[in-house]
């Protein structure tokens, strides 16, 4: 505790409390004390010429005879009075008359006159330390408080998770870099929508949609971008597009779709005017990319944006050919028999390596994949089960149901948190419609089974019960029982790694069912 220090002595133990008066001593508080040295065994005397600098009092106890010390309400007072002043003392905001304190720099050392020298008043209690302050050298484009400092903190540490969500198993989180940082942080608009991205996932896991966070910095964003392009002589910053994307994103988790494809529109023609994007990094490219593909997916509608796929060589490439021949030759059989189109076999394949890569770092301490990569394969093969190259309305029903169903796995497998606003109520609404055009048959059931399962370990209320009775009759059909491999789709694109006990709930519920399908044809009415 920094108001308590202890001097063992050969003498008496003593304690030195700040701040307060003690029962048997009254401090004079015209001779304040020079701070002791916790290195020394002396105490010093009193020093008779008043300093400017110490502001606080100390009080020199006999801690063998401390009369109420022990007491076990003395105590809670004692903490009490030091907590207080600790809150009050660093929780002042800097109001002094010679401008801003002085702050510490992120990746700087402060020198040890500067050290002494800083207010340490004037700090915010819970300001991240990590992130420092605004300085003579570095300054940031807009006005920071407490709670700006704060909402910078968790984009940092939890937003970002939603770019990167099994970061756990990732060489790093590229939204953490000191690059990505300083992007971020020294253009106006593009800071405020960083910050909005922060207000908006605070948002999401109180249960809103929306805050006065939310709602200021997305308004100066837009304030900044409208007066930004209206100056502007038809050249593009990255900054722009940066920040134009956290709008489109925040809109589309906040479940404002209207105002989701609004943004992307804009976003879309910004970067036409560019004509060459050849220019944007890799994880700005990402960015832009997840800004259409999680609005796309929550409102199961086609990607506004075209994709081009740069990686050589995609995540999976670690694993041995073998297995991977293996996957493709035994999924491909399952899904041509269900009579499913050959490009979305394409991508279901890549789904299952994915998704075997992914169980593969997570069995193995030594593995750890490389960002840039993963998020290409997955936003790739997000992108491809989006597209349609059919019109909807001449989509066959199997096709749609697969795709709806490979989506809804895919969030189970990335566990992304908080979960958007409209959640996967479109997409298992979609699923539920899809399930019901088809006829089901043994060549298909065990693809309908797994699809079925999926809807009902995601939809909630009426919708479940429809996927539970609906999962219960493929598996009969299919004589599928509960037990390892037995769902043949499974083998490929594991449920469990995906839904975790949520399976085990489903398959109860579906045993249940049955129990109760078989005792009323047993015993019925009349």
């Amino acid at each position: 505790m920094e108001n308590l220090i202890t001097f063992h002595l050969d003498g008496p133990v003593v304690m030195i409390h700040k701040g307060w008066q003690t029962r048997d001593l009254q401090l004079d508080i015209t001779k304040p004390t020079k701070k002791a040295d916790s290195t020394k065994t002396s105490v010093h005397e009193p020093l008779t010429a008043p300093r400017d600098i110490p502001k606080r009092r100390y009080a020199f106890v006999n801690s063998t005879k401390p009369g109420r010390g022990r007491d076990s309400e003395e105590r809670k007072r004692i903490r009490r009075h030091v907590r207080n002043e600790f809150v009050r003392l660093n929780g002042r905001k800097a109001d002094h008359k010679d401008g801003k304190a002085l702050g510490r720099v992120a990746g700087t050392t402060p020198s040890p006159t500067a050290m002494e020298n800083r207010p340490t008043e004037t700090l915010p209690v819970s300001a991240p330390m990590l992130l420092g302050y605004a300085t003579e050298t570095c300054s940031y484009p807009i006005d920071m408080s407490q709670e700006t400092h704060a909402l910078l903190s968790h984009y940092l540490t939890y937003a970002s998770k939603r770019m990167f969500p099994i970061e756990s198993r990732l060489k790093s989180n590229p939204f953490r870099s000191p690059e990505w940082l300083h992007f971020a942080v020294t253009d106006s608009a593009m800071f405020h929508a960083v910050l909005y991205s922060a207000a908006v996932y605070l948002a999401l896991v109180a249960g809103k949609r929306e805050s006065k966070e939310t709602i200021y910095h997305q308004n100066r964003t837009v304030e900044i971008l409208r007066q930004r392009l209206g100056d502007s002589d038809g050249c593009i910053a990255d900054s722009t597009l940066g920040a134009t994307s956290c709008l489109a994103i925040g809109e589309a988790i906040s479940g404002n779709e209207n105002l989701w494809r609004l943004h992307m529109k804009g976003l879309k023609n910004m970067m036409l005017s560019r004509r060459s994007l050849s220019s944007l990094s890799p994880l700005m490219m990402s960015k832009l990319r997840r800004s259409d593909i999680t609005g796309a997916i929550d409102y199961a509608t086609a990607p506004l944006l075209q994709f081009e796929r740069h990686t050589a060589e995609p995540t999976w490439s670690i694993i041995p050919k073998s297995p991977l021949e293996d996957i493709k030759f035994e999924l491909s059989n399952v899904l041509t028999r269900a009579e499913v189109d050959p490009e979305i076999i394409n991508t279901m394949v890549e789904l299952a390596y994915f998704t075997q890569v992914i169980s593969l770092a997570n069995s193995r301490t030594d593995i750890f994949l490389n960002p840039t990569t993963f998020s290409e394969d997955l936003y790739w093969i997000e992108h491809s089960l989006l597209s349609i190259s059919k019109p909807n309305s001449e989509e066959r029903t199997i096709n749609r149901a697969c795709r709806l169903g490979a989506l809804l796995y895919l969030k189970g497998i990335l566990q992304e948190f908080p979960h958007s606003a409209t959640g996967a109520s479109i997409l298992t609404n979609r699923l539920r419609d899809s399930l019901d055009e088809v006829y089901m048959t043994e060549d298909n059931v065990h693809l309908l089974a797994w699809l079925a399962m999926i809807g009902a370990m995601t939809a909630k209320n009426g919708d479940r019960t429809w996927f539970i009775i609906y999962s219960n009759q493929s598996t009969l059909l299919g004589g599928i029982q509960r037990s390892d491999g037995a769902l043949l789709m499974s083998r490929y694109l594991d449920l469990k790694t995906a839904f975790g006990s949520a399976l085990d709930k489903t398959w109860n519920e579906i045993l249940r069912n049955r129990s109760l399908v078989d005792f009323s044809e047993s015993h019925p009415r009349g």
